[in-house]
């Protein structure tokens, strides 16, 4: 049993999940800032009813605070290929939250839209994720050289990917 789930974000979700948006913490390994308060405001609130920007707040089972926020990315173009990623607010790391929100996103790539193939990204020095989508069975399938302008510096960009076959072998 899983100890978070996934919320698509609501129209009563709006301020919290623009909380987590301009928590500088929550993302230290993403290279650009965020926008201000009320342009921010305004994507989220545009996303909630996207068929290509799904934004979800990860929820602690025990906890009546949102723990990070999840996100599916699908191409206008769609072929069947979705993007995933996500971000655990630092209170709530070293939980297994990031894992499971991994988790939670691939079942619901896989089994729910029938996706056949799910990729994510992360800055090479994000060794957390890294390890989180190779351990799930993500196949690192390219790194971008110096893609990044990250803290001053330009650093890789690791593009992971795991097909649908894959997903369901290791979940038998």
């Amino acid at each position: 049993m899983n100890a978070i789930y996934l919320k698509r974000v609501a129209e009563q979700d709006i301020e919290r999940t623009c909380e987590i948006f301009l928590d500088k913490d929550a993302w230290p390994y993403e290279e650009s800032e965020a926008p201000d308060y009320n342009t921010l405001r305004g994507r989220v609130h545009g996303n909630l009813d996207s068929n290509s920007i799904l934004n979800y707040l990860i929820c602690a089972k025990n906890d009546e605070n949102s723990v990070g926020l999840a996100f599916i990315w699908i191409p206008e173009k769609y072929q069947k290929e979705i993007e995933i990623g996500c971000t655990i607010l630092p209170s709530h790391r070293k939980k297994g939250y990031g894992f499971m929100a991994t988790k939670l996103l691939l079942q619901y790539g896989f089994e729910d839209m029938g996706a056949h193939r799910i990729t994510a990204e992360c800055n090479a020095q994000n060794t957390i994720s890294t390890r989180i989508l190779e351990t799930i069975g993500f196949r690192r399938e390219a790194v971008f050289i110096e893609r990044l302008l990250w803290n001053g510096k330009w650093t890789d960009q690791i593009v992971y990917a795991i097909l649908d076959r894959e997903y369901f072998e290791s979940i038998k």
